[in-house]
This record gives structure tokens, C-alpha cells and sequence, in this order.
């Protein structure tokens, strides 16, 4: 009978059987497991590997895969993908099965563990189905507290992303609809005045001919289309209309008691962030100031609303265009044609809206000043009696101002 037999027999018997036998081993294996029997060798269901496995350890952990018949666990402290290896190969030499490998992190093996991950868990793929052998790492509290932060931080700058990304969409959506909504505005109001225009004139009759006079020869003679008196009915501020060929600036001009209202209210006088086309509040559509200054957004992302494309004017393509050197402003009063003399960027402290002048010398100054700063010579001459049109808007995201002057041809 094996000696371990008779051990077996001591342990659940009444019969006390004295063995002298004594395994010797110059292993870490043998000795780090307390394997010193043939008994402990036998029944032994769970093994710890705390070192580096020396030639002498893997001979005995081979000896010992022959004995053992009720292995279930190999507990591994210590961590090397080349002592992984060796051991799975006498494992499945010696047809080891149904037993869990599991690798305990702790600061000196961590990263070697995380460098192998793949190539575990693809062996643990492997294992699991040819031998039932499972692979598992345990990773210490440390390290758990550690990944919990990180995975808080994850979490939380996640979260910080989708507020960020709902905060752009938010913010999108709600320009896309002021842009919307004011393009709506502008498009209703011009209707408004075709509508009421068309509905409301009476036939105009050529007094020297006796002859009505048609409609397209009316519209050459008399530019303006709009009806002001509906169009105060929607905005009692409303002075004008203003008109730049080849941009989208065609709009309805109106004057507040300060240059701050309309840079966050629409004509319909709700609040938004696009604001519109407004007088300076110190010009005076009557006698019309000697510098009348409008004012307009240049919107970021649109591509139409307000003074925007303005932008135009700045291209040697638009500016040299005869058809786009005559801005229409028209006013409740009269109908105004204006001849572009200058096109520049400026500071914003730059004075180009001075409306008033104390002498006539001083207004040439001024204009002739204006006239120097221009990006192109349109060979226009200003003189003492002349009235200028300035037109201002935002350039170079904010940090400059776009600015068009222009002086009254015929009125």
C-alpha cells in the first residue's frame, strides 16, 4: 500500500499509524506549500506560487501534477508571462483539468499583468475550453479604490461632454431658430409692403401725355415699394429702408431713443440675440443729418441676416462693380440714392459716426479723412454740401468694424 494510503487511514480512523517519512526539496514550490508528505502532495487543493519558478520548482510542480488528484485553485502572487506559460504546458502535459488560475495584482506586477492582458485572456479562452482550466486576476483594494476614481473621472467628464454636447445642440438650435424666425420677419414684412403696395396704389397718369403710366416704368421712376404707414403699424419706430445691391441687406430701418435697443430686438420689437437694422438715435430723418450712421449685426454662422454680407464688400469683385457702388436708402420722407466713396476696416475707437459738425471745414475733414482710409479710390469728390451715409457692422469677430460711407447723389 502507498505510504500516503496509510496516512489517510491515521486521519480518519481510530488507528494511529506511525510513519517515519520526511520529503526533502531544495525547491520554494515544495517548501512555500508545506508539501512534506505524500498526503499533503495528494489532497493538496490549493497551491500558492510567490516567486519566480526556478528549474528545481518546476520540476516539482510537475512531480506534484502527477500525484495530485484534487487541485483546485493555483493562487499566483508573483506574476512573469513566462512562468504563465510553463505552467499551463505541464498542466496540460499531465492532463490537469477543472482547476482556476488566479493572478493577484499588487504594485510590483501590475503593469506586467495589464501588458499581457490580451494574450491571458485569449489564453483563457483557449483553456477554458480544451481543459476547463479558468484564468482569473484579482486586483487588490488599492487598486480597485484607484480604478473607481478613474472610472469616476471617466464617468464625470463624460457627463461634462454630453452637458457640452446638448449645451452646442441648445445652442445651435437656438440660433437656428432666431435666424428662422428673423428671416420669417423680414420676408413677412416685405410681403406686407408688396401686398399693401400693390393693393392700395392708384393709377399714376403722365400729365404731360395724359397717358396711366405702367408698372415697371413706375418702379424705375419711384424705387420705393414699401408702404410705411403699414409697416408703423407693425413698428411705430420704423424711419426708412435700406438697400445694398448684391448683399441681402434689404431691409426696414428703424431708430430708438439709444444705440443699445435694437442690438437685442427684432423688428417686431421681441428680444433675440440678432437685433436689427437701426439709426443712430442722434440722426434726424428730416432734414437728415450730415453723417447718418446705420448700424446692423454681422452674424457668425449665418449666412444672410442683417449686415452680414457686407461682408461682400470687401472683394475687389463687389466693389468694383459699378451696379454695387449706389446704395438705396430711402426714408419716410424721400426716396435717396448714395455714392460709395470709401470701404475700410477700422478700430472700434475709430470716429467715423460723428453726426454733427461745428464748421464746414471740419465736415470736409472729417470726410476727406474717411475717404483716405478706403481699401480703393472710387474717384468721388466731396464737397462742403454734400450729406453722407455711413453703414457699420462687426469685422474679424468682433475686434474690428466693417464700415461703408456713402454721400447723397439725388434726393
Amino acid at each position: 500500500m502507498p505510504e500516503f494510503m496509510f496516512e489517510k487511514i491515521n486521519q480518519k480512523h481510530d488507528i494511529k499509524i506511525d510513519l517515519r517519512c520526511e520529503i526533502f526539496s531544495v525547491s520554494n514550490f515544495i517548501s512555500d506549500n508545506k508539501l512534506t508528505t505524500f498526503s499533503s502532495i495528494y489532497y493538496k487543493e490549493t497551491i500558492n506560487i510567490n516567486k519566480m519558478m526556478t528549474d528545481d520548482d518546476l520540476d516539482d510542480f510537475e512531480t506534484f501534477c502527477k500525484i495530485n488528484r484534487n487541485l483546485k485553485l493555483i493562487e499566483m502572487n508573483y506574476y512573469f508571462i513566462g512562468d504563465i506559460k510553463k505552467i499551463v504546458e505541464l498542466l496540460k502535459k499531465n492532463n490537469v483539468r477543472n482547476i482556476k488560475i488566479q493572478i493577484t495584482t499588487n504594485d510590483k506586477n501590475f503593469n506586467s499583468v495589464e501588458e499581457s492582458i490580451t494574450y491571458l485572456k485569449t489564453l483563457n479562452k483557449r483553456l477554458k475550453k480544451s481543459h476547463n482550466i479558468r484564468i482569473k486576476i484579482k486586483y487588490t483594494n488599492e487598486y480597485k479604490k484607484e480604478k473607481e476614481i478613474k472610472q469616476y473621472n471617466l464617468n464625470y467628464l463624460k457627463l461634462c461632454g454630453f452637458i457640452l454636447i446638448m449645451i452646442s445642440i441648445a445652442t445651435i438650435g437656438f440660433f437656428a431658430y432666431y435666424n428662422f424666425s428673423t428671416n420669417r420677419s423680414a420676408d413677412e414684412i416685405k410681403e406686407i409692403a408688396k401686398k399693401i403696395n400693390n393693393d392700395n396704389s392708384e393709377p399714376v397718369i403722365n400729365e404731360d401725355t395724359g397717358v396711366e403710366v405702367n408698372e415697371d416704368e413706375l418702379k424705375q421712376n419711384d424705387p420705393l415699394t414699401e408702404n410705411y404707414d403699414e409697416l408703423k403699424k407693425i413698428n411705430s419706430d420704423t424711419v426708412g429702408w435700406l438697400k445694398v445691391n448684391n448683399t441681402s441687406v434689404d431691409y426696414p430701418v428703424v431708430q430708438a431713443a439709444d444705440n443699445e435697443y435694437y442690438l437685442k430686438r427684432s423688428f417686431y420689437k421681441k428680444v433675440n440675440g440678432i437685433g436689427w437694422i437701426f439709426m443712430d438715435y442722434r440722426n434726424n430723418i428730416n432734414d437728415m443729418s450730415r453723417n447718418t450712421v446705420i448700424y446692423g449685426h454681422n452674424m457668425r454662422g449665418s449666412s444672410k441676416l442683417m449686415f452680414t454680407t457686407l461682408q461682400k464688400a470687401l472683394k475687389e469683385s463687389w466693389y468694383t462693380n459699378k451696379d454695387n457702388q449706389v446704395i438705396t436708402f430711402n426714408t419716410l420722407n424721400q426716396n435717396m440714392k448714395w455714392q460709395i466713396f470709401s470701404i475700410y476696416v477700422a478700430d472700434p475707437e475709430d470716429n467715423y459716426i460723428q453726426t454733427k459738425f461745428a464748421t464746414t471745414n471740419i465736415f470736409l475733414e472729417f470726410a476727406n479723412a474717411q475717404k483716405a482710409k478706403s481699401i480703393y479710390d472710387f474717384g468721388v469728390e466731396i464737397t462742403e454740401q454734400d450729406k453722407l451715409l455711413t453703414l457699420s457692422t462687426c469685422a474679424e469677430q468682433g475686434t474690428k468694424r466693417l464700415v461703408i460711407h456713402a454721400k447723397l447723389i439725388n434726393n
